[in-house]
């Protein structure tokens, strides 16, 4: 089943070693932000963008997720080690309502501000989709 996670009013994603996600995004029309600490994957992703001429739409930044602004966002894929999820929580509780969150391969933990609409998958290739209520 695919999951179409780009929208028209921003999309974040989070700690995927290609950022093919934001790529993908972008090559559908979306402007979409990728966030990464590691600079090696952030500068082959960034390279990525322009050989693809996906310049104008994907932009990559090495940056701290905790560190980073959600709210300007309507959509994140995080992928997440099980141990970071309840970290993530908070940060992420700062998207607008409504916004829309995809995490890969490791559930958030139970909370209020984030409702599962659906799971697909499982193990490793599983993805928990909540929208912030």
């Amino acid at each position: 089943m695919a999951i179409r996670v780009c929208v028209s009013s921003g999309f974040f994603h989070s700690h995927s070693p290609t950022h093919s996600v934001v790529l993908q995004c972008a090559k559908e029309g979306y402007k979409s932000t990728g966030v990464e600490l590691n600079s090696i994957l952030v500068a082959y992703s960034k390279y990525r963008s322009i050989k693809d001429g996906l310049g104008k739409e994907a932009r990559f930044m090495r940056k701290n997720i905790f560190k980073t602004d959600l709210n300007p966002y309507q959509t994140a894929v995080i992928f997440g080690a099980e141990s970071l999820m309840g970290d993530l929580v908070p940060k992420l509780s700062e998207m607008r309502q409504d916004t829309n969150l995809l995490a890969c391969r490791f559930p958030l933990p139970d909370n209020d501000a984030w409702k599962l609409e659906n799971q697909i998958g499982e193990g490793i290739d599983a993805v928990w989709v909540y929208r912030r209520t």
